[in-house]
């Protein structure tokens, strides 16, 4: 007959095998964790300052999508290399090795900060009576990680030279402008280098003007255009035990938390609020003002790079779409050509969202196609 004694150790073997199995199962999850974060850590774009007092390189990881200009690892002409920025306001990274992030991409601005040819060069040849179109925008047609040339604008411009069809692409993109600022560069350009044949407004979808609440929220959301760890780490550090396994479950849910708030914001600007009423006013006093010089003009909408399978934003581009057939504006819709891809082969790089040189080829050939040169 079984003892109480023997009922008590067979339990305790028992009991000691389900723990040591429980924590060989954790130490392997554990050891899977460290595995994936530390594949997982991606340096931000930095941007340098060089001894041309006219150019920047902006440089990325060995996670970089695209081609750069420079390889940091090696000789360049440009000397010494001067920290200046980073794209996620990170402080630690002011000592940073510029080897680490090798990919340097050449940011050259000419007088006016555009990244184009200088005001004289292209006053020469209008002067040759070349059409012309005007390109306006923020980071996108900037080019924020594609090299110049290989920007959407340079590459219609280059396609067509090619084909004995001489036209000017003169793109006035600055980073970080909204409509406000756009119109006010569209004006400013047609005053100051006479009429084009066509503007081409590159609209993001977070150009639109902050009524009060949207305001209120921009600065605490997480940017679909940017992935900016450190902030994050901040916002979850009683999460970010010693644990990689926490960390990266706790990050993986914060994550996709903050981002349905990104798009819920992202989807206010587009609702009938002040905001929006003033963003309309402004895109049809463009209009306006295009059509009173005689000029074509063209609102050519971005998608966020961002669930393109299931895109969430298609009731902003429709809203957009609505307000340009109702004033006569030609409207191009990019989502129809990124729809259903997935994001990540159009990424500059996995913290930084901006449409890279393969997303600028394709938006090239498209134009080509669909705006009559």
């Amino acid at each position: 007959m079984i003892g109480l004694n023997d009922i008590l150790k067979g339990l305790t073997g028992k009991l000691t095998l389900l723990l040591l199995s429980t924590v060989s199962i954790l130490l392997a999850v554990e050891w899977v964790a460290i595995w994936l974060t530390t594949d997982a850590e991606n340096y931000p774009g930095v941007i340098y300052h060089t001894d041309d007092s006219e150019v920047e390189l902006w440089c990325y990881d060995d996670k970089f999508n695209g081609t750069a200009d420079w390889d940091l690892r090696l000789d360049h002409p440009l000397g010494t290399l001067r920290y200046a920025a980073n794209i996620n306001d990170d402080p630690r990274l002011e000592e940073l090795d510029p080897r680490a992030v090798y990919n340097a991409v050449e940011v050259r601005l000419n007088e006016l900060q555009f990244r184009e040819r200088s005001e004289s060069e292209l006053m020469l040849e209008l002067a040759r009576e070349i059409p012309f179109t005007l390109i306006v925008g923020d980071s996108f047609c900037f080019g924020q990680g594609p090299r110049r040339r290989d920007r959407f604008s340079d590459l219609i411009e280059e396609k067509l030279v090619a084909q004995g069809q001489d036209h000017i692409l003169y793109n006035s993109c600055v980073p970080g402008m909204n409509i406000q600022r756009i119109a006010r560069v569209q004006r400013e350009a047609v005053k100051r280098f006479g009429v084009p044949q066509r503007v081409v407004y590159s609209f993001t979808l977070n150009d639109p003007v902050r009524d009060a609440q949207t305001r209120m929220l921009e600065d605490s959301i997480y940017d679909l255009m940017h992935f900016r760890h450190n902030r994050f780490e901040a916002t979850q550090r009683s999460l970010l035990w010693r644990s990689a396994t926490l960390r990266w479950l706790g990050g993986r849910r914060a994550r996709e938390q903050i981002a349905e708030r990104t798009v819920a914001w992202y989807q206010q600007l587009y609702e009938d609020n002040p905001g929006w009423r003033q963003t309309a006013r402004i895109l049809a006093e463009m209009k306006a003002f295009s059509t009173e010089k005689r000029i074509e003009f063209a609102l050519v909408v971005f998608p966020l790079f961002h669930q393109l399978e299931d895109y969430p934003l298609r009731n902003a581009h429709q809203k957009l779409a609505n307000f340009s057939r109702e004033n006569g504006i030609e409207y191009i819709d990019l989502l129809d050509l990124f729809a259903g891809k997935d994001e990540r082969q159009y990424w500059v790089h996995p913290t930084d969202f901006h449409p890279n040189d393969r997303a600028h080829r394709e938006v090239a050939a498209y134009l080509q196609k669909t705006l009559d040169w």
